[in-house]
């Protein structure tokens, strides 16, 4: 788009955060809408990989990232008897690259903190419509918003607005989900590897250091075990105890991590 364009951006996740950003800088008008009250981040911590690092570096955020995040060299999975099942390191491929692991708030913050223009995000706003001939949106509460040039639908897996705006696609519910939390590191000493463990195909566990966030010097880890989304409720029904009986016969280590969480 070399002329400039209004645009509508539909979510404040990573991809509306960021497109926000580089369609700002490219001279466009851009406004957002976020359907929490208060926009912030949605999960604990994942893994940038070189590809999403470098496209940090194009933006120049690159240096707040580093900041924060921590440095991933190596990706590692075994079952609950120490067999190796995963053993991949960034060096095989380059001397030079490496992963980082990022708490989801400290991505959020330095995403936010670099756009311009946070005056144009209107939260607590959910858009159920898209007029694509007028390029108008409508929001849950009736009214309308416009008219715009694009409308990006950046509202998530679950949106409902994708067929609206790119025609109709066909989207399959994935049968997975997991619990995560944040914990803080502490003398864990895998500081620079994704530690996994797996039993055959049924359970997979996790832990991946994600660095500190703005206004938290606490490094931490992200904590995730897989779910079948139709075994949460009997997760909650057995409750904290026996589940925590099954994070210590998988892996102890990590069940040592967690006797605080609540």
């Amino acid at each position: 788009m070399t002329q400039p364009r209004t645009v509508a951006i539909i979510g404040y996740g990573t991809a509306g955060q960021a497109l926000s950003i580089l369609l700002s800088r490219d001279h466009h008008v851009v406004h957002v809408f976020e359907r929490a009250k208060a926009p912030g981040p949605v999960g604990a911590g994942f893994l940038l990989q070189p590809s999403g690092l470098d496209v940090l570096w194009q933006m120049a955020l690159l240096p707040q990232v580093l900041q924060h995040g921590a440095p991933v060299q190596r990706l590692y999975g075994e079952t609950p008897c120490g067999r190796a099942v995963m053993d991949m390191r960034y060096a095989a491929l380059d001397a030079h690259l490496h992963g980082v692991g990022m708490q989801r708030g400290a991505l959020f913050t330095v995403l936010a903190q670099a756009w311009e223009h946070p005056g144009n995000l209107q939260a607590d706003t959910a858009i159920v419509e898209v007029d694509s001939e007028k390029g108008r949106v409508r929001d849950a509460r009736g009214q309308w918003h416009g008219p715009y040039d694009v409308v990006i639908a950046a509202d998530g897996a679950a949106s409902t607005l994708r067929a609206q705006v790119a025609g109709a696609r066909h989207d399959r519910e994935y049968p997975w989900g997991a619990l995560w939390c944040l914990l803080p590191r502490g003398d864990w000493p895998h500081v620079d590897e994704l530690r996994q463990r797996y039993l055959m195909a049924r359970r997979m566990i996790g832990l991946l250091p994600v660095g500190t966030r703005p206004g938290d010097d606490t490094p931490r880890l992200s904590f995730f075990w897989s779910l079948p989304r139709d075994r949460f409720a009997h997760w909650e029904r057995d409750g904290m105890a026996r589940w925590l009986d099954d994070v210590a016969a998988l892996w102890p280590a990590a069940h040592g991590l967690l006797q605080d969480v609540a």
